[in-house]
């Protein structure tokens, strides 16, 4: 599937009707939109690896932003967990991937591939916010 058709799917998503608990993480939810985000960017390893920061590293942390940067002439990729007023708190660092958001450069200023928002322990998208 191609990038803005996935960008205009994942825009429909305001709120949730449908609540998914993880498989290793059963105390995290995720919604509809992150769900469909994984499903259409084949990316559920990805959701895996953010739970897996979420469960350890922050557990502490009650609201994350987490900014998926990927650079579209570049293999490698970055997810950078911030506390929702741009103090970095985590990266994780990929050498290679196939995950098709790529960021947006819009007068000067960079819009990261995808932003979810884990709150408590559900993730979601931040139109579902």
């Amino acid at each position: 599937m191609k990038q803005l058709s996935i960008r205009k799917h994942l825009q429909n998503h305001i709120g949730t009707q449908q609540w998914y608990r993880h498989g290793l993480f059963k105390d995290y939810l995720y919604t509809e939109g992150v769900r469909d985000m994984a499903t259409m960017c084949k990316a559920n390893w990805m959701v895996s690896d953010i739970l897996v920061i979420c469960a350890t590293v922050l557990k502490k942390e009650s609201f994350l932003s987490i900014e998926i940067q990927n650079q579209e002439n570049q293999k490698g990729m970055r997810i950078v967990y911030t506390d929702g007023n741009e103090n970095i708190l985590f990266r994780q660092e990929y050498s290679d991937t196939d995950y098709p958001l790529f960021n947006i450069t819009e007068d000067r200023v960079t819009i990261p591939g995808l932003v979810l928002f884990k709150a408590d322990t559900t993730l979601m998208l931040t139109s579902e916010y």
